[in-house]
């Protein structure tokens, strides 16, 4: 039976939102045409480190399955072809998200690679595509041409030596096995003279990995596999994990990899059963019940020291899941792990890192007889930063309670993106199609607003919805009848509105404080400040200012002689920023 257990911790989240936000916002199409669109993808394109527009592309049902890319510039014109570039043709009629998703980077010169899979009679492929920062396709490149047969759901990730590193799932001879090929920015293959690698090829099948790369430009590559799923079938899955150096070569574990966390049966019996957990899998080997209607997620991000957090969702049975957050050290061990679970699904996470170690989680869940868009966020040790020991609720919106709300696809890497604090959330509501974006504000602040922006009516497909910034402007990227949006922000209207610095320079000495302390900060524009002083439980001790101030530095006294010992914190609200920290009172 779950619980259900309330606490105030000691950071909040505030879900911040402005009504007029994207009111004004310019619909750029992306697409010109009306064929049928699948499983578009998008990035920042950048020159130099600079940010200078978006990359767009996607799948389309012409030439019997074909690979678009389009690049906007930073006002939104269409810089490549008007129509978009096509990348390649023949790839087939069918895309499957869990097998077709493409990966998309910039060159860092204005140009892009993408991964995707190309189909052919008796096999598919996984290819490479470089394209120029003038729009043109450069070369193509099979990564998987050594072993044959059929070769999907590619996993990429940028590495430390500004290279792409791919893993893949390869079915042949009647097994699935994880290959793996790493290239440059031309498209040029760097491991094993050309050839793909074997990351693992074990008995039974390994399946649908992921990729990380860490600080020592090390490669994490997770993946589920069935090697120790007595009877295993479709639906039960171990989780295992390997290490890779920047050459290709295992580093440590040899190709078998290691368990991660466990299906947890019956072994002697061959019963799918759950089982009382077993102090052998303690410490980095479970057990947890991984068995599921589909695969499901094991996403992960980068944290410190080589680590990496990890989300999946773990079913119980057909009426109740639960998510499950780990950290895997640079060993493979499990640091720490807890579980998100309140009534009914919590299921489907997507994962982004906070920049400072930790983790945002969003995921969709169906407590209180809704279904709903939760998140939480969790430091490098696991401790839960935001309000809500199981998380709390994002999707306020217009639309029905019980309607599902689709985030975007766990192989979207555009899906969620923070930048200047704030974690952007796209959705779109099942009933009427209406895509909502919320912006989650990652500092200190007990107040809590219940709204959603609502981007646009009645799309076409929520899933690939992808979000992006851009210079500081916000970018949507979503389908509507057959043709791919850009809803872009007003620059105009964001600077008349946004006259203050992110950087407001929040500080105060001493700290820590007996019992006075001197708070400063400055405005770059005149406009109303607001500063308070917040307790552990998140009450407001303290309102110091609320008034219109000039451009310039400000001063103030915080006196704390009524107040105990203890950890509180100072925040300031100007225009439409804010910053936060903390002080110690110490008596």
């Amino acid at each position: 039976m779950k619980t259900t257990i309330t606490f105030r911790f000691l950071i909040l989240i505030l879900l911040t939102f402005s009504m007029n936000r994207f009111s004004s916002a310019e619909m750029i199409p992306v697409s010109s045409d009306y064929t049928s669109k699948y499983l578009f993808a998008s990035a920042e394109s950048k020159s130099n480190s600079v940010s200078e527009g978006t990359i767009v592309c996607w799948l389309d049902e012409s030439y019997r399955g074909s690979l678009f890319i389009q690049r906007l510039g930073s006002n939104g014109e269409k810089l490549w072809s008007q129509n978009g570039l096509i990348v390649d043709k023949d790839l087939g009629r069918y895309f499957d998200p869990d097998s077709d998703y493409p990966v998309l980077f910039s060159d860092n010169e204005g140009g892009a690679v993408v991964i995707y899979r190309k189909l052919f009679y008796s096999e598919e492929e996984i290819y490479c595509a470089k394209i120029s920062s003038e729009g043109e396709l450069l070369r193509r490149v099979c990564l998987s041409s050594g072993i044959g047969g059929y070769n999907f759901s590619p996993s990429a990730v940028l590495t430390k030596d500004n290279c792409i590193a791919v893993v893949w799932e390869n079915f042949s001879s009647g097994d699935f096995n994880i290959q793996g090929q790493k290239i440059d920015l031309s498209c040029n293959k760097l491991w094993n003279g050309g050839n793909e690698i074997n990351v693992c090829g074990e008995s039974d099948d390994q399946r649908k990995p992921s990729v990380l790369c860490d600080q020592k430009n090390q490669l994490l590559v997770t993946w589920l596999d069935t090697r120790s799923v007595a009877n295993s079938s479709e639906f039960a899955y171990d989780l295992y994990a390997n290490k890779l150096d920047e050459s290709g070569n295992f580093a440590g574990f040899g190709q078998a990899g290691r368990l991660i966390l466990s299906f947890p049966i019956h072994r002697y019996s061959g019963q799918n059963a759950i089982t009382k957990p077993d102090e052998n899998y303690d410490h980095g080997n479970g057990p947890v019940s991984v068995k599921k209607a589909e695969l499901y997620n094991h996403n992960m991000i980068s944290s410190g020291n080589n680590s990496a957090i990890v989300a999946v969702d773990i079913r119980e049975s057909e009426t109740d899941s639960y998510i499950r957050v780990f950290k895997i050290n640079e060993e493979l061990n499990i640091e720490w792990d807890r579980d998100i679970e309140a009534e009914s699904y919590q299921q489907n996470p997507l994962i982004i890192s906070d920049g400072c170690d930790g983790a945002v989680i969003v995921w969709n869940d169906s407590r209180n007889n809704e279904n709903s868009v939760f998140g939480i966020r969790v430091s490098s040790s696991g401790s839960v930063l935001s309000e809500g020991y199981n998380g709390f609720k994002i999707s306020f919106d217009k639309g029905k309670r019980n309607s599902l709300r689709s985030l975007p696809d766990k192989r979207n890497m555009s899906g969620l993106v923070i930048s200047s604090n704030k974690l952007l959330i796209p959705w779109t509501v099942s009933d009427s199609h209406d895509l909502y974006l919320a912006s989650v504000d990652l500092n200190f602040s007990s107040e809590y607003k219940k709204t959603s922006e609502l981007i646009y009516k009645n799309i076409s497909e929520g899933k690939c919805t992808s979000v992006l910034q851009s210079n500081e402007t916000n970018s949507v990227i979503f389908l509507k009848d057959n043709t791919i949006f850009a809803s872009k922000e007003n620059k105009s209207d964001k600077i008349s509105n946004n006259q203050f610095k992110n950087n407001l320079n929040l500080l105060n000495y001493p700290n820590p404080f007996n019992p006075v302390t001197k708070i400063s900060y400055e405005l770059t524009a005149p406009g109303n400040a607001i500063v308070k002083i917040y307790d552990m439980t998140g009450r407001i001790v303290k309102e110091l200012v609320n008034e219109f101030q000039n451009a310039g530095r400000h001063e103030l006294t915080f006196d704390g002689s009524s107040l105990s010992s203890g950890l509180y914190f100072c925040r300031i609200d100007a225009g439409n920023y804010s910053e936060t920290m903390r002080m110690t009172l110490l008596k």
